[in-house]
């Protein structure tokens, strides 16, 4: 499955926003899911996740996104919420959950 964003030039919230809403897409096939320049957000479950300059919200507000394989283009954001004081994933910050190995080019701590 491909969504895509409907202008490249622009990064992905001004091209579109898809909500999982604790959905699956694709996660019972384990077929990939390609996000090309748009907003991904919330918690549930994706197959291989591929993006090219998506943009993904990691929980609502501290759930996580669980995905088969995850390979993030260095275009692609990354965003998680810290909700509590604590160090329990999925409770005090959202948290993806990769089952194969992920493949991004660098995390950073952004502003």
């Amino acid at each position: 499955m491909s969504i895509n964003g409907t202008n490249a030039a622009d990064f992905g919230v001004f091209n579109g926003i898809v909500d999982l809403l604790n959905g699956r897409l694709n996660a019972s096939d384990g077929q990939s899911v390609n996000l090309s320049h748009l907003f991904l957000v919330g918690s549930g479950a994706v197959g291989d996740l591929t993006t090219s300059g998506a943009e993904l919200d990691v929980g609502e507000p501290a759930h996580g996104i669980e995905a088969r394989s995850a390979t993030l283009d260095p275009a692609s954001r990354l965003e998680f919420n810290i909700v509590g004081s604590g160090a329990i994933p999925k409770v005090d910050y959202s948290q993806p959950d990769v089952a194969g190995r992920d493949r991004c080019p660098m995390l950073s701590v952004g502003d």
